[in-house]
């Protein structure tokens, strides 16, 4: 099983503007890493490294926000997540924890240390978190908070990562290769290196996605993040073999190439108005527009591409770029999450909606009652709660109505 959550361009903002406040060095002086459990406080769990978890019962949420059942605090924002799987809700935090949190009752079940921030990434595969960060990656136990592995090295950050059945693709963030990763033991199982003669700089891969049979990056080759020349690649997911390669010198403003794969297609896109639908194996490309109105790409399921396109949110044929429906409530926030052929999302006046990709069945859920905060982060749904996380630093569990 895996589960994941996207990433965005808002996010980044976000991170861009916490970056200012924390620094580069990190000099708010973070509680170093352990492997710890932690206490509650007015309603709230707060993560803190040397204490024990209180109970649920002992927990005050006369302060809560209506339909809120928990809230966790950690020590900084939460910069990755939330993921629910098996019962516990996982999330990353600039505090340099990754935490473990039961689904049911907000008891932090475990907090694994780490190095960095890991905000590139956070996935689930077979059990194994993987979280990754620019110049740091660790693999956690699900069910007990364990390490599996932890890689503290530029060689093995990563810009994104997207999971597959029983790998892990990421793209590299020192040398812009793409490499597949065991989540249980963190070892390679394959990786694809560029040819440093071919680029002038390090080679940028902000964007990454797969079908099963071939891995797409989306590719800034001369490692200039948001100019020309930026392009696509195509990769064999089981060997690693470069299968093709497209590149475009247009000079589109803001170029961050990003990438989505379904139904044997890959959907590139270049940040900027321009797309190419490309043969995921092939190469072949079948579609290219230059002036397409396209704002965001947020995923894709049975054929079907997802995103907004002149204030609208629209299905696209992910071959052909045809528009299959559309509809005027748009994702305001980065907090989305795709659940099968299933988006959810939310507007900008907090209020949740859920998007069935293949008809275009977009229906309104209920609002979400956050107090006074803002979302910030991913967003996990099930049948009886909504996690997000908020930028008072906090992890929330809220009632499904």
């Amino acid at each position: 099983m895996r589960t994941e959550q996207p990433r965005s361009a808002g996010r980044r903002r976000y991170l861009a503007a916490l970056a200012g406040v924390v620094g580069f060095s990190g000099c708010l002086q973070f509680s170093e890493g352990g492997d710890t459990a932690s206490p509650t406080r007015n309603g709230t769990r707060t993560p803190t490294p040397q204490t024990t978890a209180q109970s649920t019962a002992e927990a005050d949420t006369e302060s809560l926000p209506p339909g809120t059942r928990w809230t966790v605090d950690a020590e900084a924002p939460f910069v990755a997540g939330p993921v629910h799987v098996d019962g516990t809700v996982v999330a990353t935090s600039v505090d340099r924890h990754v935490y473990g949190v039961d689904a049911a009752t907000g008891d932090q079940q475990w907090a694994a240390g780490t190095e960095t921030s890991l905000e590139n990434g956070l996935t689930v595969v077979d059990g194994v978190t993987v979280a990754a960060g620019t110049e740091e990656q660790v693999g956690v136990g699900v069910s007990d908070g364990s390490k599996r592995y932890q890689h503290v090295d530029f060689e093995y950050g990563s810009r994104a990562q997207t999971a597959g059945d029983e790998l892990v693709f990421q793209s590299g963030f020192l040398n812009g290769g793409v490499r597949a990763v065991r989540p249980a033991t963190g070892e390679i199982a394959w990786s694809s290196e560029i040819d440093e003669s071919e680029s002038e700089s390090s080679t940028s891969r902000p964007g990454i996605d797969h079908d099963g049979e071939t891995v797409c990056v989306g590719i800034n080759p001369e490692g200039r993040h948001g100019g020309p020349p930026w392009g696509f690649a195509g990769y064999d997911a089981a060997s690693g073999e470069e299968l093709w390669y497209h590149e475009r010198d247009s000079d589109v403003d803001h170029a961050n190439p990003s990438v989505v794969v379904s139904e044997g297609v890959c959907f590139g896109y270049s940040g900027w108005d321009h797309y190419m639908s490309i043969d995921a194996r092939s190469g072949e490309v079948r579609t290219e527009v230059a002036d397409s109105g396209v704002g965001t790409i947020y995923g894709a399921a049975d054929g079907t591409v997802v995103l907004t396109n002149r204030a609208e949110l629209q299905g696209v044929d992910v071959a052909t770029g045809e528009t299959r429906w559309r509809s005027d409530r748009t994702p305001a926030h980065d907090t989305l999450s795709f659940d099968g052929s299933t988006l959810w999302f939310v507007d900008d006046s907090d209020t949740l909606y859920r998007a069935d990709v293949p008809s275009g069945d977009v229906r309104e859920v209920q609002a979400l009652e956050l107090g006074d905060t803002s979302l910030t982060g991913d967003l996990a749904v099930t049948d009886e709660t909504v996690f997000v996380t908020t930028e008072d630093a906090t992890l929330r569990a809220l009632d499904r109505t």
